[in-house]
Parts: C-alpha cells; sequence; structure tokens
C-alpha cells in the first residue's frame, strides 16, 4: 500500500515470497504488459503465475493501475488510471486465501475498500498457482 501511496514510486507491480525466503521480490513489468485488462491478460497473468510455480512461492500480490467505473475494473497504463489495485493470495497449507482492495488516487492512502469479487479474473489464478494443487471453492 506504501507503494501505491507514494506518487514518486506508484507504478504497476508484483511481489512473491519464495520458498524458504524471509523477504519478499518485488518486481517491476513492462509497461506493454499493464496497458490493458486485455494484455495483462494475454501478457502478464500468466507469467506470473508461472514464476509463482517456479519460485514456489507461498503468497504473492499485484498492484496495479486501474479505471474503477461504475461497472467493471479495467487495468490501464498509469497516467490514465483513476485507482490503484492489489490483489493478493496466500497458501495456508489448509487452504489458499485471497484479497482485493481498490483504492482512488485521490484517496491514497487512507480510502482502500473491499473489491474482491470484482476481481476474482485475478484472484482466482494467483490462488491456483500457488497451491499447485486442485482447490475446492471458487473464493
Amino acid at each position: 500500500m506504501r507503494r501505491a501511496a507514494d506518487p514518486f514510486e506508484r507504478g504497476p507491480a508484483f511481489s512473491c515470497l519464495p520458498t524458504g525466503s524471509k523477504e519478499f521480490e518485488v518486481l517491476i513489468p513492462p509497461p506493454a504488459v499493464t496497458a490493458s485488462t486485455l494484455l495483462f491478460l494475454e501478457l502478464g497473468l500468466g507469467a506470473v503465475c508461472r514464476d509463482l510455480l517456479a519460485r514456489k512461492a507461498a503468497c504473492a500480490g499485484l498492484l496495479l493501475p486501474v479505471v474503477a467505473p461504475d461497472t467493471e475494473i479495467e487495468i490501464c497504463p498509469l497516467r490514465e488510471a483513476d485507482s490503484m489495485l492489489i490483489v493478493a493470495a496466500e497458501d495456508a497449507d489448509v487452504g489458499v486465501a485471497s484479497a482485493g482492495v481498490i483504492c482512488t488516487l485521490r484517496g491514497l492512502p487512507d480510502d482502500w475498500r473491499e473489491a474482491h469479487a470484482d476481481v476474482q479474473w485475478l484472484a482466482q489464478p494467483l490462488r491456483e498457482a500457488l497451491a499447485q494443487r486442485p482447490l475446492q471453492s471458487q473464493y
């Protein structure tokens, strides 16, 4: 949330905690990957999930610039964003949990609100990649 709130650091990021590590790794995706929801789904999400599998990560998170009208949340370039979205997931061995929160740029750093139901298209692939096993429920 600090990265989203700081105007000098704000931008898309992916972080994960690889198995055996005590520190999160933060990766910055190329701008083309987060230029739109379609490009992120085609280029970015698969790469993120493959990376989680390779690192045998226990938890992961995405920070993405978005446009959030009253209907659907859309990934966009930072210069076009009106909000920042965080989607995170964790494998606790007994189950995999995820959460999604969103905040308008004007509301940073304090006005985060729950958006989990609206971002299942991002949360579910993260949960599946972390679990490395079949999951019983959607969320």
